[in-house]
């Protein structure tokens, strides 16, 4: 290599050198000053000199964002349009999806599509729809440590279909979504106190109460069996039979010798005989 760089005349040294000494510097700089050296193109629909993400009429048709069902103008409308306010960052990360001016958090209609957050079956219009979303509502907030899951003004502990699914919680296998299995639930099943204790105070609630219930029918049913199969026992053993009392009462014949009995002989004379019969002397 130094043979080679000496074979070199002056003027091709020193491009050389300069070269490598460039390319030095170049990787040496961190790569986020570069990143942030290119400004990230600002999105601005109808060229009114507002960015899409402040401007509340992003396509300038005169409708306000929160009141229009293509809020960006590209054609597809809110209910299916993944970047609904056309400021490059799409709904699933976006804080305030229709570019109304207010946030998830306090939004009735997040995506505004027309339908309310209540009715809803993918509240922040990210594509999934409730039963799988892990943050319903678009708000930051996973599901797992949001009191108002759906986004419907009422918090889950007075919300009759917490993660706005369309199942009450009653008939939901994941009233509070916590899991990926019902998207609706990614955390744990421990939101119980700040989910609105669904799981626990509604969904868990109503499977103990049933337990209870059925608990309690199959006593009484066993209880009553008992007492059948007692009944039959008892109808089953025969009687056993009862001597009548056998009273002895004289009979007439028997008073009459009794009274004869008791009749004095008398007593008869010289030349006398007692007659049997009568009793009397002859």
């Amino acid at each position: 290599m130094w043979k080679f760089f000496k074979k070199l005349k002056y003027w091709q040294k020193v491009i050389l050198v300069s070269v490598l000494m460039l390319r030095l510097c170049v990787f040496s700089v961190p790569r986020y000053v570069f990143a942030q050296a290119v400004p990230l193109p600002v999105l601005d629909t109808d060229h009114d000199g507002i960015p899409n993400d402040k401007d509340p009429d992003v396509d300038g048709d005169g409708i306000p964002n929160g009141k229009d069902t293509d809020v960006d103008g590209d054609g597809q409308d809110n209910a299916h349009d993944l970047d609904v306010d056309g400021d490059g960052q799409d709904n699933a990360h976006d804080l305030d999806v229709d570019g109304d001016g207010q946030d998830n958090a306090h939004d009735t209609d997040v995506d505004g599509d027309g339908q309310d957050n209540a009715h809803d079956m993918d509240v922040d219009g990210d594509g999934q729809d409730n039963a799988h979303d892990l943050d319903v509502d678009g708000d930051g907030q996973d599901n797992a440590h949001d009191l108002d899951v759906d986004g419907d003004g009422k918090d889950n502990a007075h919300d009759a279909d917490i993660d706005g699914d369309g199942t009450s919680n009653a008939d939901d296998t994941n009233a509070g979504g916590y899991t990926s299995e019902i998207g609706d639930q990614g955390g744990s099943a421990e939101v119980g106190d700040q989910s609105g204790d669904v799981g626990a105070g509604q969904e868990s609630g109503g499977s103990e109460e049933t337990t209870q219930t059925e608990e309690a029918t199959g006593e009484e049913a066993t209880t009553e069996s008992e007492e059948t199969a007692v009944d039959e026992e008892e109808a089953a053993e025969p009687e056993e039979p009862v001597e009548p009392e056998v009273t002895f009462e004289p009979s007439d014949v028997q008073e009459e010798q009794a009274v004869e009995t008791q009749v004095e002989t008398p007593t008869c004379g010289d030349g006398q005989t007692l007659n049997p019969e009568t009793n009397q002397c002859e």
